[in-house]
């Protein structure tokens, strides 16, 4: 896959998310057995059967961590990795739902998730979503920012999920290499970004 500048090109701008369809979302109930939300993403609570887990990690070539928080907050890692994404505010938060598509239509995917959680520690800094309904996967995923001991800033994803629909469950494995190539473009997206990038913010 490209790398560097070449990356750059398919960038988006964050749309805003209509208040019919911030009401839509907000109602439903996310996608997660509770065994699975009450865990979230730690390795030492068993999955049910046909789940995978994976955490995948990568030191970013830039050590602001403020600047890094605000970006991965305001969906400049799911934007700059080629999703399309509209959501209701700039920033997110608890409870703030968000509907992303990826692909070009009539194949598009629809991506809806709420967010869990928000980690605001001096050095660990990010965020968790939960899938909600009509998701092509049922799980729940993790963007953390970690400051190490010698100054370098880790980005750290990580998921627990299992194919959310009849089609996604027909094509598993292929759901999973996308999965891959996604988490790729996540750790990519921060390192080689600039602070600013115009495509951050609602249009």
């Amino acid at each position: 896959m490209s790398r560097g500048p070449a990356h750059r090109a398919p960038h988006r701008a964050l749309e805003q998310l209509p208040p019919r369809d911030v009401a839509r979302l907000t109602a439903l109930v996310a996608s997660v057995p509770h065994d699975v939300s009450t865990g979230t993403l730690d390795p030492h609570v068993p999955l049910p059967r046909g789940w995978r887990r994976f955490s995948r990690s990568a030191v970013l070539d830039r050590t602001d961590l403020d600047a890094l928080e605000r970006e991965l907050l305001c969906w400049a890692v799911q934007l700059r990795s080629g999703l399309q994404v509209a959501a209701f505010n700039a920033s997110l938060r608890p409870g703030t739902v968000v509907l992303m598509r990826l692909g070009p239509w009539p194949f598009r995917f629809r991506i809806p998730c709420r967010v869990l959680e928000l980690i605001e520690e001096p050095d660990r800094r990010g965020f968790a979503y939960a899938t909600l309904p009509r998701h092509p996967e049922t799980g729940i995923e993790s963007f953390v920012l970690r400051r190490e001991e010698d100054g370098t800033v880790r980005f750290t994803v990580s998921a627990d999920s299992r194919p959310g629909t009849w089609f996604t469950r027909l094509g598993a494995p292929l759901l999973d290499v996308l999965q891959d190539r996604m988490t790729d473009r996540y750790l990519r997206a921060l390192g080689t970004a600039a602070p600013g990038d115009p495509s951050i913010g609602l249009r």
